[in-house]
């Protein structure tokens, strides 16, 4: 308890010693009002520390595209995993300010190593690849299961598993909607949005299991 009596942590035990924390509310961005369609999302991984403070006159601007490094920093603080000591395994990183996260995220097992070693770090995030990112965790880290789901539009094959599994967790926000013949389109070339990114990290803190 806190001088005026209001509970900031409680320890229990269940099958194991466990704590937990009461965080203090987030700050809102002056372009993210409470009543925005992503607004719980947005708020819940700010207030987990989650995304980035944003701009100097405190805006989120949540329909901005997402880069590779940005949703991979998002990513390790999401995760838990400290951000990596070693030399970084891919050569066009070194000038990132998430570079340290990135090598993190590789010896994680959630990117690859591609054959001429460059990450592309500013390059916009697809949402197949995002998706993809969340399914190595999931199955690598959680021992998550397929999932099934019935997608249409274009997939690559690489991603498949990636974006069946994030729809059958319903790991998104109002972007995706079910078809009238049962299938959901994904959209999964397109560039993640910041808001789509709070999104699917959001619900999959609250689907882990």
């Amino acid at each position: 308890m806190n001088s005026n009596g209001d509970v900031q942590a409680f320890y229990y035990n269940l099958k194991a010693d466990s704590w937990s924390e009461k965080l203090v509310k987030p700050q809102h961005y002056q372009d993210v009002s409470v009543d925005h369609s992503y607004a719980s999302s947005i708020y819940h991984m700010r207030q987990l520390g989650v995304i980035d403070e944003g701009s100097g006159d405190n805006r989120f601007e949540p329909e901005q595209a997402i880069t590779r490094e940005q949703f991979i920093g998002w990513f390790i603080r999401w995760s838990g995993i400290a951000p990596s000591k070693n030399e970084p395994a891919f050569t066009d990183i070194s000038g990132s300010a998430y570079a340290k996260e990135i090598q993190a995220a590789y010896q994680l097992g959630v990117i690859a190593l591609p054959a001429n070693g460059k990450f592309n770090p500013q390059q916009l995030l697809t949402r197949q690849e995002a998706a993809t990112i969340i399914w190595r965790m999931a199955f690598n880290h959680t021992g998550a299961k397929p999932g099934k789901a019935a997608i249409s539009g274009h997939t690559d094959s690489w991603a498949l598993e990636g974006v069946r599994f994030v729809i059958a967790k319903q790991l998104y926000g109002l972007e995706v909607v079910e078809g009238k013949d049962g299938t959901f389109d994904y959209n999964s070339k397109q560039p993640m949005l910041k808001q789509e990114a709070a999104a699917l990290l959001s619900r999959f803190a609250d689907n882990l299991f």
